[in-house]
């Protein structure tokens, strides 16, 4: 009885303790945001493209870090460079890429073992082009812009083992979902695709239906 009320607890955020979110550099260039909790699970959470105004403060990359936290998962959300204080500019796949690496080592150095690998439209795609360095990684994605492929590609990306699901606006062009559900059905047959009513590719008054959504993605740590 005690070990599931802990559970429910964890799932909607109404533990004793709340973990503080402070602030943390990772390696030299890095500006990033960490909560932790107890436990070898954690979430790296990457952010909209820097170039039109993403960063680890977005919105909807801080729904997903307290979905995570929620969960019981520890968070780092980070900056790419050209965002916030990270130090750089804007780089291409190889850069941002690297840049997912980085956080991964900081959390790897804190003890965490089982390391999600989760973002929001550019970071979604970050990490689909991290899938093939680490395919065993578990992957959230939230509104991958499979629309734009002129701009961020997925076309080489035949599978991703490691993704647990997909959420996407019901109206959102840059990831249609008739689109996003073939695509997804190719990456991981077994990962769900969940709609998020009425919401578009920043789910602006949408974002109950997007934690929702997301709570019913991510696996218990």
């Amino acid at each position: 009885m005690e070990r599931s009320r802990e559970r429910k607890n964890r799932r909607h955020g109404t533990g004793k303790q709340k973990p503080q979110t402070l602030p943390v550099m990772i390696g030299p260039d890095l500006e990033g945001l960490w909560t932790e909790h107890d436990g070898p699970s954690a979430a790296v959470v990457c952010h909209p493209h820097p170039l039109y105004g993403g960063d680890m403060r977005n919105p909807v990359v801080a729904a997903m870090a307290r979905a995570y936290t929620s969960k019981g998962y520890s968070v780092l959300r980070f900056n790419f460079p050209g965002a916030g204080n990270s130090k750089g500019l804007p780089g291409g796949e190889d850069g941002a890429v690297t840049s997912l690496a980085e956080a991964r080592r900081f959390l790897e150095s804190r003890g965490k073992t089982r390391v999600h690998l989760s973002g929001y439209s550019f970071g979604a795609w970050v990490c689909s082009r991290a899938a093939t360095l680490f395919p065993d990684a578990p992957m959230v994605w939230v509104a991958p812009p499979v629309g734009l492929p002129e701009l961020l590609s997925f076309d080489g990306l035949l599978r991703a083992p490691g993704l647990r699901g997909v959420v996407a606006g019901e109206k959102d062009s840059f990831a249609p979902v008739a689109l996003l559900g073939e695509m997804a059905a190719r990456w991981n047959p077994d990962a769900p695709v969940r709609v998020v009513e009425g919401a578009d590719h920043f789910f602006m008054s949408r974002m109950r239906g997007l934690m929702e959504a997301l709570l019913d993605i991510i696996p218990e740590p």
